[in-house]
């Protein structure tokens, strides 16, 4: 892992958090990962929410060679809001969650389904959300549905429909 990997924000539920990892260097989407799972050759290993730091130790086999402590990175232009995902009758409650100004972040919701959310900031100060949804079926077949552009005032209360999938988000202060 080189030492431009971030941690750009969070997204935590009830049941389960995501934590976003980026590289500013690559033009990929935010990665998102759960504790226990892994991302270029270590494991997510632990989150304190008193710090806003990550844990990463080495993966088995993998090119990390020693344990890396991340902080959420200072400074950068974040999205913070609160809501919940419905999809296929299941919903998930989104306590809080930081995603980063600018950036494609995908996050898996169950198997064969991803979200994929990302937040901009227009000149005009208004707050524009992209939406889409990625369904992944058994044959390695893609599809990829796009909800309208969203565009809000700063502090204003949004929601949306992409497929089966509904999501409501109030932000919040940071």
């Amino acid at each position: 892992m080189r030492g431009a990997v971030e941690f750009s924000g969070y997204i935590l539920t009830g049941k389960t958090s995501w934590f976003l990892l980026s590289d500013p260097d690559k033009k990929t989407p935010t990665a998102s990962i759960e504790v226990g799972h892994a991302y270029e050759g270590y494991v997510l290993s632990a989150y304190d929410s008193r710090t806003d730091e990550i844990r990463l130790q080495p993966q088995a086999g993998g090119n990390g060679t020693r344990e890396l402590k991340l902080k959420l990175s200072a400074g950068a232009p974040r999205v913070v809001l609160s809501g919940a995902i419905d999809v296929g009758g299941d919903r998930i409650e989104v306590v809080r969650a930081l995603f980063p100004i600018g950036e494609h972040t995908r996050i898996p919701l169950r198997e064969g389904l991803v979200f994929s959310f990302r937040p901009t900031l227009a000149q005009d100060g208004s707050m524009k959300y992209a939406v889409m949804l990625e369904k992944y079926a058994k044959d390695g077949r893609k599809e990829v549905l796009s909800g309208p552009l969203v565009r809000v005032a700063p502090g204003t209360p949004f929601e949306g429909k992409v497929g089966d999938l509904q999501y409501r988000f109030r932000p919040q202060a940071p």
